[in-house]
């Protein structure tokens, strides 16, 4: 649903609601992200390598 203000946000009714799959933790060193959009992805998960930041820690 979208309230505006470049906003999305998921609804559930008496009829459906959004869910994810099982959550796991990632491996060290990595994340996961999940995303909606307006275009209609729902909680669409990606995973990340976490970088060490120009210092070096």
């Amino acid at each position: 649903k979208s309230f505006g203000y470049s906003s999305v946000v998921c609804v559930c009714n008496a009829t459906y609601c959004d869910s994810l799959d099982p959550l796991t933790f990632p491996a060290p060193g990595t994340f996961s992200r999940y995303e909606s959009t307006r275009s209609g992805r729902r909680m669409e998960q990606s995973m990340g390598t976490i970088q060490a930041n120009r210092t070096g820690t």
